[in-house]
């Protein structure tokens, strides 16, 4: 389950789209997701306290792939 940093923001980001062909770069951590569309025309940005991430809903038709990410590791810590 997760909870919103910041409710008064709300929790639906959206924008208006007029095109038969939408690229997207999502990058999801355990606080934040940053959703990036047509290389960077909109970006769409969220943080939330999770317990562990269960799923994320694109409404329409969506083709993608999808790439795990790791900690980059740092003069022995995780960042």
């Amino acid at each position: 389950m997760s909870e919103a940093i910041n409710p008064e923001y709300g929790n639906i980001r959206s924008v208006d789209l007029h095109q038969s062909q939408i690229k997207l770069d999502v990058f999801v951590d355990q606080s934040i997701i940053e959703i990036f569309v047509n290389e960077g025309q909109f970006t769409l940005s969220a943080r939330f306290a999770l317990n562990e991430i269960t799923s994320i809903v694109f409404e329409g038709k969506v083709h993608g792939k999808y790439y795990a990410m790791r900690a980059i590791h740092y003069e022995g810590r995780e960042i």
